[in-house]
């Protein structure tokens, strides 16, 4: 065990603190405490978590989480790959049909060029030989398509489709009247897990759907597209789950 994992055990047992009683007041489970403790990170779920519980593990503990944050970047910072540099090779171009004289090459393919123009013309004027008023395919034409007479009509195009609804954009806000902890999440990507301290204000202004879990919601105000949510209180202080849609809010089990 390291400076980190002494420093929360030994903090914890100075205040005669049980791991149940820390995790049932920081809502963190007793096997992800009894990991940072012990220093066993690969058993949390992410980094992200790891960064997360810390936070809320040492403040709930009367420590500073900076340190603890940086000891732990420190020791488990992921190994830089090592960048090697190969010398590349200059190669002389190889040249093209270096034994062809292309000053005689050039007129003659100009020459054949040429030709091939004026035989595709003669071939045209001996296959012709159709009458003016009467196309090759045995249509007549018409001198002016668009008259009465002719009996001709000209589809109109459909009308052009407006441009593409852009799908609403919903708008997050939350106000801690007390530090609180919080995991918020939109469109399914964790966006933050931490204490929000008393007095601070979050927003996120752009997704399709959020999700908040909160340990305490009479300490906060939520204020979901510019509208404050009526939250509910539950009785055995458990924590609340909400989802956010362009529906409304919605109260998860």
């Amino acid at each position: 065990m390291g400076f980190l994992g002494e420093k929360l055990t030994n903090n914890r047992k100075e205040k005669n603190i049980s791991l149940a009683a820390a995790a049932a007041a920081t809502k963190i489970k007793v096997e992800y405490l009894r990991a940072l403790e012990e220093e066993r990170f690969d058993e949390l779920p992410s980094v992200t978590y790891v960064r997360g519980f810390l936070k809320i593990y040492a403040r709930f503990l009367g420590l500073q989480p900076e340190p603890l944050l940086r000891a732990w970047a420190e020791i488990y910072q992921p190994a830089q790959p090592k960048v090697v540099l190969v010398e590349r090779k200059r190669t002389s171009p190889i040249p093209f049909l270096p034994s062809l004289k292309w000053k005689f090459i050039l007129p003659a393919a100009g020459s054949v060029l040429i030709l091939l123009l004026v035989l595709i013309g003669v071939f045209n004027l001996i296959r012709g030989g159709v009458s003016p008023a009467t196309s090759p395919r045995g249509f007549s034409e018409a001198a002016y398509p668009y008259s009465g007479s002719s009996g001709l009509k000209i589809p109109l195009p459909p009308e052009a489709a407006g441009p593409p609804v852009a799908a609403p954009e919903l708008n997050l806000e939350i106000r801690a009247e007390e530090d609180v902890w919080l995991e918020i999440r939109a469109d399914g990507s964790l966006v933050f897990l931490s204490t929000l301290p008393a007095g601070s204000v979050k927003r996120w202004p752009r997704a399709g759907r959020f999700q908040v879990r909160v340990s305490h919601p009479e300490k906060i105000r939520l204020f979901f597209k510019g509208e404050e949510m009526n939250l509910p209180r539950p009785a055995d202080s458990s924590p609340l789950l909400l989802s956010l849609t362009e529906e409304g809010m919605k109260i998860n089990d």
